[in-house]
């Protein structure tokens, strides 16, 4: 099953049947210059260390080993919110070496046309995946949400967001996982390598932690990692019917339209379902949108520990904002005062008033906010569209022409 290091052989399995597969992961030569742009040397000197890179890549996945230097990370806390005094605040994220994920490149792009070519991956996983985004992941889940509500049906949706989901993968898992899926042979020893008796240490403000070993999860900041994470939780869907559970990364939804009450008991079932299997957490919401409310049923949910999850009117979901009444008025109207918050910060900071720079500010400030998924909330109503243009009035009237 295991040929050179320039051709890997892995036995995949495709309902219930077993098929060959040849997956290449070695790059040639004259290309793998290509992958090397992380920092000021290696684009300097990209194609001089491209041999002997090559080399040691070929080696490294001959002999299904990584050299114990390329294993340690050091760790960056990056504040996420709330008290910054609470480490569950802040994301850990891995400074690893530019030469191992220079390796990493090659071996994702492998593996991920292997599994999108034999159909692996998760049909509603849409974060790193090819023709998928953000943007796609959100259009799906509205397009569901207004086919329920034109038959006039009412849909109900829980959001599940995994805490520390990264952290938490166990290594046997995960492994398993990738040797069912076909990838083996020395590719599958070198990912062991790659994940196991890692070691770590933190640095903040200059000053350094003792380094300690790492007994699970998936290091995030690798260029690796998140495939790895979308193959842990590829089968999180297993065995629920009628239900329908979509992902970007570790943000799941399941949905589920409710015509009478046992369909709410089933997607509460398909709920713990999914909580027993992954990666436990305390962090809900629950969003029913329907046309009329007088004749549908009344429907909750608990959260494992007995308490009702919350059911606001108004959920964030990957950066957009989703009413209970299918519209985005709330979403435009929090957009456009964030637009205006951030517009305000670039006139109090910088004194110049020059066209050239203020664009420049605006486009990469402001914009971004202003167009984030905008094709999914376009708005039509004349109230929001006013909204959205008088942050480019207050802008374009301070500048000097």
């Amino acid at each position: 099953m295991v040929e050179p290091a320039n051709q890997e052989q892995r036995e995949v399995r495709s309902g219930g049947t077993a098929a060959r597969k040849s997956v290449n992961i070695s790059p040639p030569t004259c290309t793998l210059h290509h992958y090397i742009s992380c920092t000021e040397f290696d684009i300097q000197c990209a194609f001089e260390v491209s041999l002997p890179l090559l080399t040691s890549y070929g080696e490294s996945l001959a002999l299904g080993a990584v050299p114990r230097l390329l294993r340690s990370e050091r760790i960056t806390p990056i504040y996420k919110g709330g008290s910054r005094g609470e480490a569950k605040n802040y994301r850990p994220i891995a400074l690893t070496s530019n030469f191992i994920k220079t390796l990493e490149k090659i071996i994702v792009s492998k593996i991920t046309t292997f599994l999108e070519s034999s159909n692996q991956l998760n049909k509603g996983q849409h974060s790193i995946r090819w023709g998928r985004s953000c943007l796609s992941q959100l259009l799906a889940h509205h397009e569901r949400i207004v086919s329920a509500l034109e038959t006039n049906t009412m849909l109900d949706v829980i959001y599940l967001d995994f805490a520390k989901a990264f952290d938490k993968v166990d290594h046997g898992v995960l492994l398993h996982k990738l040797r069912y899926l076909g990838i083996s042979g020395r590719l599958g020893f070198w990912t062991s390598e790659f994940l196991t008796n890692r070691t770590q240490f933190v640095a903040v403000g200059g000053a350094c932690s003792d380094v300690s070993s790492v007994v699970s999860g998936i290091p995030q900041g690798s260029v690796l990692g998140p495939l790895l994470f979308l193959i842990h939780i590829h089968d999180i869907d297993h065995d629920i019917t009628h239900s329908t559970i979509t992902s970007f990364a570790d943000d799941t939804r399941i949905s589920r339209t409710i015509n009478n009450q046992d369909d709410a008991v089933l997607l509460q079932k398909h709920f713990d379902t999914i909580y027993n299997m992954a990666f436990k957490n305390n962090k809900f919401e629950h969003l029913t949108y329907n046309t009329n409310s007088s004749a549908q049923p009344t429907t909750s949910y608990t959260a494992p520990d007995g308490s009702p999850i919350n059911n606001p009117s108004k959920v964030q979901d990957l950066g957009v904002c989703f009413s209970s009444d299918a519209t985005f008025s709330a979403h435009i109207a929090t957009t456009a005062k964030k637009a205006h918050s951030q517009l305000g910060w670039i006139l109090r900071t910088f004194h110049t008033r020059d066209p050239y720079p203020m664009l420049t500010l605006y486009k990469s400030l402001v914009v971004r906010l202003l167009e984030h998924c905008c094709q999914l909330w376009s708005p039509w109503i004349p109230g929001n569209i006013r909204a959205l243009e008088a942050v480019q009035r207050s802008f374009t009237s301070r500048i000097i022409v």
